[in-house]
């Protein structure tokens, strides 16, 4: 091999190695520029966390106030239409990472205490009553937003007869208390003597709807 020959090589060699010199800082230039923006994912995904953090509890909160104004006014309709030995109970789940609540009905008594579901309270309406204070309720959180009537359709259709003026006493003092008209139908023959203003619907021997005013008793 003649010294030409070497020389060749050498100059093929040491243009190689300079390209490659070349890439490897280019490369270390872009480890760097991404190094420097993990760094500054690192820092945005902390400020996240820490977000969520302050929302969760935030959440967690609003959730416990929540259920606590919500355990309150259901129980205070219980106790004013069923008894004084009966409290809500509202207990928080989970399900696939996903909240859940439970509604219990608790019954004291003097040597022992009975927590099951409404729905599996034999009469009384004892799960309708609960319903009936659910919307209240979630109606009372909404108080400053929504001035709407409440309108419910026999609410006393399922609790017993003797309960019927408990439940629209009940109507009456929230109607008085969060400042709401409330709306109702029913046949129970009870509300409509604690109403402000009652009509009694009915069909004539025609088929014409007659509605008389049984507040005053004048037919209009």
């Amino acid at each position: 091999m003649t010294f030409d020959e070497l020389f060749d090589i050498n100059e093929t060699l040491k243009n190689e190695y300079i390209k490659k010199e070349a890439i490897k800082n280019r490369l270390k230039e872009d480890l760097k520029r991404e190094e420097k923006i993990v760094e500054e994912c690192k820092e945005e995904i902390s400020k996240y966390e820490k977000k969520k953090a302050v929302l969760v509890e935030a959440s967690d909160e609003a959730r416990n106030h929540s259920i606590s104004v919500f355990e309150g006014v259901a129980t205070n309709a219980l106790k004013e239409i069923l008894g004084d030995n009966l409290s809500v109970i509202v207990e928080v789940g989970e399900i696939n990472g996903n909240k859940t609540l439970q509604f219990l009905v608790k019954s004291e008594y003097s040597d022992h205490e009975v927590i099951v579901d409404p729905t599996e309270e034999d009469g009384g309406g004892v799960a309708d009553v609960v319903a009936l204070a659910s919307l209240i309720a979630m109606n009372s959180f909404l108080s400053d937003e929504n001035d709407a009537p409440i309108v419910l359709d026999e609410p006393t259709k399922f609790v017993s007869k003797g309960n019927a003026e408990s439940v629209a006493k009940f109507l009456k003092s929230v109607s008085e208390d969060f400042g709401k008209q409330i709306i109702m139908v029913t046949h129970d023959g009870v509300s409509s003597n604690f109403a402000d203003k009652a009509y009694k619907v009915s069909l004539d021997n025609e088929g014409t709807s007659q509605i008389v005013d049984i507040t005053t008793k004048n037919t209009i």
